[in-house]
């Protein structure tokens, strides 16, 4: 076996005979072993470039269909991560055989709009109507009951933003998503009681009420819940009597239109602030963060911050300021919290008020005279602002007495008031623990109070690491290059393997010089390479870049 690329026994340069025929007997990969063969076949599927999870299956399932051998190298691969992107895939994943379900390690679905659409037209009909159809609910109760591996499940809207995002094209009422708990506690009820053992991870956008889902998981670790504008203080409320069932949960992801429980009447947000207001209701515009605190106890990163999705990307405005005493009176429940990022910051009612209103506009011909008053506003804002940074760090100091682990804090705050777009602060933060100090045999000690250190500053937009979950045009992959190779004319092979040798430490050039030897005399014509010939060069390709990997 070669110990490098370069040393790899690859031809040169083309001859008229090949080298070695596609027939499983000759075809020196088929003589590996099975676990060389199982490592090959991990780096075919198509997979996210940010998050790692397969988001194209068509890839392996080719390599499955070369021969016996590589079906059954490919079985656990193929079923391991399994992307849906309509309604019909996940009605066909339903037909498949019981002894393939077990292979199943996440189940991934991508939503469209006419996808997402499904979802709640099926959410609003009664259960037992319409029997000639099957409701995608039913079908994913039949997937989830016969995959007692299953990891993570991930229900995503495709594109949070752009012309195809669901977001866009889904008229979900502000504060209001689909409700998961009518449709499928009777599902549920209906069929003998399972659970999802070992399920640790779960990521809904645009759904609510799923208590009959949470249920199924009494090992959830991680819960990301997205509703673009955000959950209304109903849903806040039924999250916080659900999450009784994920008493292990780590990390929560949440975009709650307010910090608010329901207490019989939502607040307007537009609504000015007074002081006595403000100071009557500083134990309860937090109450969410406290009720999460009492029922989950060992949280270690909690996101409450909101976004607009759809046609861009926003920060959606503040509904209230967060009452610095209130909040960290909810954080002594979270003595492991490591991580925290707010949907508002800690304003003073005079500060918020002033940030949200509006700059006065002048005509251009009066503008001139009005330069005295639109300085004072500026000047106004600026220092409110600071004001509002003095208020921010010293919040933090005081967050890092009752959580001694936290890293860091994030705020949104007021960035332009005609337009009221928002941006966030995020403050690094390192805890200084308690020390005791021995000055004498005689003398008492001295005991140090634990301090918060902000050790870095960063403005974060709402687009940060808003990545699409399902990459319509797919990436630059291993697999995808070799394909471009291979429906090529020979001559443009070499140009292609020099543009992608870079991104694929070399690999594609390797194969695209070896092609004409190794593959495409023996099997493509004039009319181009069959589809033999694709699956053989990904199968070479894929041999030589993991055992690059290896190595």
């Amino acid at each position: 076996m070669p110990h490098s690329l370069s040393d790899s026994p690859l031809p040169r340069r083309c001859t008229s005979r090949p080298r070695y025929l596609l027939s499983p007997h000759t075809t020196p990969i088929m003589n590996l072993p099975v676990e060389i063969l199982s490592e090959i076949a991990r780096y075919i599927p198509e997979r996210h470039a940010t998050y790692g999870y397969v988001v194209e299956s068509a890839n392996i399932a080719s390599f499955s269909a070369v021969s016996r051998t590589m079906h059954a190298v490919s079985l656990p691969v193929l079923f391991r991560q399994i992307p849906i992107t309509s309604e019909k895939q996940l009605h066909a994943l339903g037909t498949i055989p019981d002894y393939l379900f077990p292979f199943v390690r996440e189940l991934d679905i991508f939503m469209d709009g006419d996808f997402l659409q499904a979802w709640r037209f099926w959410a609003s009909v009664p259960f037992g109507c319409l029997r000639e159809q099957k409701s995608p609910y039913e079908t994913l109760v039949d997937i989830l009951s016969r995959s007692p591996s299953l990891r993570a499940l991930r229900m995503r809207v495709a594109e949070p933003s752009g012309i195809r995002s669901a977001w866009r094209k889904f008229t979900l009422s502000r504060a209001f998503g689909i409700p998961m708990d009518a449709t499928l506690k009777p599902i549920l009820e209906n069929r003998d009681p399972f659970l999802l053992p070992v399920l640790n991870r779960l990521e809904l956008d645009g759904f609510q009420d799923i208590e009959s889902l949470l249920r199924l998981a009494p090992s959830l670790q991680v819960l990301h819940l997205s509703l673009s504008a955000g959950f209304s203080q109903t849903a806040n409320t039924t999250l916080v009597t659900a999450l009784r069932h994920a008493p292990s949960l780590r990390d929560l992801k949440y975009t709650p239109d307010s910090l608010r429980l329901n207490s019989g009447a939502e607040e307007d947000g537009n609504e000015s602030l007074s002081e006595d207001t403000f100071h009557a209701d500083n134990l309860s515009n937090v109450e969410l963060v406290k009720a999460l605190g009492i029922v989950l106890p060992k949280l270690r990163r909690l996101d409450l911050t909101n976004r607009w999705f759809g046609h861009g990307i926003y920060y959606s405005s503040t509904s209230e300021p967060i009452s610095p005493d209130a909040l960290v009176d909810a954080l002594k429940s979270m003595p492991n919290l490591k991580s925290l990022a707010l949907p508002s910051s800690v304003f003073s009612p005079k500060d918020f008020d002033l940030l949200r209103t509006p700059i006065p506009i002048y005509r251009p011909e009066n503008a001139r005279q009005h330069l005295p008053t639109l300085h004072a506003v500026v000047e106004d804002r600026h220092q409110a602002l600071s004001r509002v940074a003095t208020g921010e760090k010293h919040v933090i100091e005081r967050i890092g007495s009752v959580a001694p682990g936290i890293q860091d804090v994030r705020f949104v705050r007021n960035a332009i008031a005609d337009d009221r777009l928002e941006y966030a602060v995020k403050y690094g933060v390192n805890v200084v623990p308690e020390r005791t100090i021995h000055v004498g045999a005689r003398a008492p000690p001295i005991v140090r109070p634990p301090r918060a250190d902000i050790i870095s500053v960063d403005i974060v937009e709402a687009k940060e690491d808003q990545v699409p979950p399902w990459p319509y045009v797919p990436s630059t992959s291993l697999a995808h290059t070799l394909r471009k190779l291979w429906t090529a004319l020979p001559d443009s092979r070499q140009m292609i393997g020099k543009s992608c040798e870079r991104t694929h430490q070399g690999v594609a050039m390797l194969v695209a010089s070896a092609g004409g030897c190794v593959i495409s005399d023996a099997v493509c014509g004039v009319n181009g390479c069959s589809d033999n010939a694709l699956v053989a060069s990904m199968v070479m390709g894929s041999a030589v870049y993991a055992y690059s990997r290896l190595r």
